[in-house]
């Protein structure tokens, strides 16, 4: 699907909301951070600098030729502009703490000032997208998401809607995340979701193989890392030369950043 460059907005100056502004920017998107902390002018400024100093050290590891690009499509701007920022917003990406209180809080604030056709997205690792739904005035445009770490290298994103969630703010959101190279995949509202239940079986039978002697943890670690990653990322038993292609490409390293 072809998609209108929408207007994105991160609530939240964390990691997380960090990571995927990153994405984005990195996709050609222009992206407002919204700092959830209200502060004084001088402490936002500080807090601000520091933000956009971990942003520019994070675009280096992978976009060393593009960072000035980039990072100009970066804006943190403070609690109190909420309002302006989210009146223009089409997709509000929310990046709090993962708890519940802080959710609704935050969800909360969203609600009050997105316009009635924004779709609100919670990244969430934790909670569902059936305990947050209630905490948004529309929830048919509510969903959740889960992006893995580091939200700016790891192409898959989780999305995961509850029953009112409508088809088209899921696809609109599906074809945005493909657009800037992500790979959008559909999640029923459960715990774990996709990847975490993958990686809780990997993690329990490496545990089991060093419990029995078979392999150090190093070794497994090792193992796991340039052997099933790969593997699995190239789909079959190719070359390694192929494996290792396959993995930048879908860390989106070879891109050229628009």
């Amino acid at each position: 699907m072809k998609v209108e460059r929408p207007h994105i907005a991160v609530f939240g100056a964390g990691r997380t909301g960090r990571e995927i502004a990153l994405a984005f920017a990195h996709g050609g998107y222009d992206v407002r951070i919204i700092d959830g902390e209200t502060r004084r002018p001088d402490e936002f400024t500080r807090f601000a600098d520091e933000v956009r100093a971990a942003l520019r050290t994070a675009l280096a590891t992978f976009a060393v030729n593009a960072v000035d690009r980039i990072d100009a499509r970066v804006h943190v701007v403070p609690a109190t502009d909420i309002a302006d920022v989210l009146a223009r917003a089409d997709v509000v990406f929310e990046a709090v703490a993962d708890t519940l209180e802080a959710k609704r809080i935050a969800l909360a604030r969203i609600g009050a000032d997105a316009v009635p056709g924004a779709t609100i997205a919670s990244t969430t690792a934790s909670l569902l997208a059936t305990d947050l739904a209630g905490f948004v005035p529309r929830p048919e445009r509510f969903l959740a998401v889960r992006w893995p770490d580091p939200a700016y290298l790891m192409p898959i994103v989780e999305l995961s809607p509850h029953p009112a969630t409508s088809r088209h703010a899921l696809s609109w959101l599906r074809a945005i995340l493909e657009d800037i190279g992500n790979v959008p995949v559909e999640c029923a509202p459960a715990p774990g979701g996709i990847v975490d239940r993958l990686r809780s079986l990997v993690a329990n039978e490496t545990a089991r193989m060093v419990e029995e002697g078979l392999a150090t943890p190093e070794a497994v670690e090792r193992a796991t890392r340039f052997g099933l990653g790969l593997h699995l990322l190239s789909g079959g038993p190719d070359d390694t030369p192929a494996r290792t292609l396959a993995l930048v490409r879908h860390l989106g390293i070879d891109r050229d950043p628009r």
